[in-house]
């Protein structure tokens, strides 16, 4: 049975924007992509498959989320058949990995080492936020919002 930390850095990277960020406009999966080099370059962690695979840090990572298992049912398919061609936003989360990788990708946050859809999640917590969220906008450490997400720069 494959699980998450089997993936190569490149398809964990895949996986983690496509599953955070999909539905999103490109600007803001190569968001998502900067904030995790952003937390290895601040030392946040100590490599990108450490930033994506540390505890609580992104919710497809749980085997209880829906897209933990839909992102190991596209790494199976791809696997076994090398013919498999996954969906266009596999495949522009794949490319925006491959740029990080390469060292070309640009950086939209201002340097952000977190995020958040505000709205998502005072949906599901009741119309809080985490306190490191409410602390960060109140500190005026938002850089930038792209989409639906909030980009924080809370370590400078």
């Amino acid at each position: 049975m494959i699980e998450l930390r089997d993936l190569s850095e490149e398809d964990l990277l895949t996986a983690c924007i496509w599953a955070e960020a999909r539905g999103e406009p490109i600007e803001g999966q190569e968001a998502v992509c900067s904030v995790i080099l952003n937390r290895v370059k601040k030392r946040m962690a100590g490599s990108i498959r450490a930033a994506i695979l540390k505890l609580r840090q992104f919710s497809w990572t749980s085997p209880t989320d829906p897209n933990y298992s839909a992102v190991l049912d596209i790494v199976k398919c791809k696997t076994r058949d090398h013919n498999f061609h996954p969906s266009a936003s596999w495949a522009t989360a794949k490319r925006i990995s491959v740029d990080a990788l390469v060292g070309v990708l640009a950086d939209h946050t201002d340097n952000a080492d977190h995020y958040l859809n505000v709205e998502a999640t005072r949906m599901i917590r009741g119309g809080t936020l985490p306190k490191w969220a409410e602390d960060g906008i109140k500190a005026g450490k938002v850089t930038v919002v792209i989409g639906r997400h909030t980009f924080l720069n809370l370590l400078g």
